[in-house]
């Protein structure tokens, strides 16, 4: 699983939540909740269709677990009396939040719908980063310099581990040679706990990967960087 940069900017972070569940409910239904500096009800973005409102609190993360918990409270306590004026029905709050998970936080939420005719939840970056993944469109809007998931578990597949491969003439993949050294011509095995050799199948498929990701990153407008297959290998 990637762990996926926090997003820092807090507008920003409330598109990244509206584009997420749009995707994970395969909609377009939710939307942002009017403008900055407006009445905001308690939400950042909505949907009637699925009958979801959200709360966006990104927080600074340099800050003690404690300031973190107790304004994650008090955020809820806020929203749920401001969503009292809300001019349509719902049946989830959901408070998105860019720290980590809280116990009781969780329990909070969990009294909470216990209470409440709807029901409350906690939607901490983990349960964010888990979702992300699922989605290869959402990453490469938010995440395009990051290799796709799915064409490193292809590469990492395609490799039977056996014994590694030493000298200039053997073709190898293993942690402990460069780049440059990756693919060579194969001659000889020699067995080391080193390393992996790779057959020449295996080898050819290697390449198509890297090549996949180079076209990935140049769709994104990046620089593709072939080195950063090559050290999950």
């Amino acid at each position: 699983m990637y762990y996926y940069e926090v997003i820092s900017d807090e507008y920003r972070f409330e598109e990244f939540v509206l584009d997420l569940f749009n995707a994970k409910y395969n909609t377009q239904s939710f939307q942002l909740y009017k403008t900055k500096g407006a009445t905001q009800h308690g939400i950042d973005v909505f949907s009637t269709e699925k009958k979801i409102v959200i709360q966006c609190k990104k927080k600074d993360l340099s800050r003690t677990d404690y300031m973190l918990k107790k304004e994650l409270a008090q955020d809820l306590d806020e929203s749920l009396q401001a969503i009292e004026e809300l001019p349509f029905n719902f049946e989830f709050f959901i408070l998105a939040t860019t720290t980590k998970k809280y116990t009781t936080i969780q329990d909070k939420t969990a009294k909470l719908s216990q209470d409440k005719p709807f029901d409350v939840q906690f939607l901490s970056w983990k349960d964010i980063e888990r979702v992300i993944q699922q989605y290869p469109e959402l990453r490469k809007q938010y995440y395009p310099h990051l290799v796709a998931p799915e064409l490193m578990d292809s590469v990492q597949g395609s490799i039977t581990p056996t014994v590694a491969v030493n000298g200039n003439d053997n073709m190898v993949a293993g942690r402990d040679l460069t780049v440059a050294q990756k693919i060579i011509k194969k001659n000889e095995v020699i067995p080391d706990a080193g390393g992996r050799h790779i057959t020449d199948q295996e080898a050819y498929k290697i390449k198509n990967e890297v090549k996949k990701y180079s076209d990935f990153m140049k769709e994104a407008g990046l620089n593709p960087n072939p080195s950063k297959v090559w050290k999950r290998l």
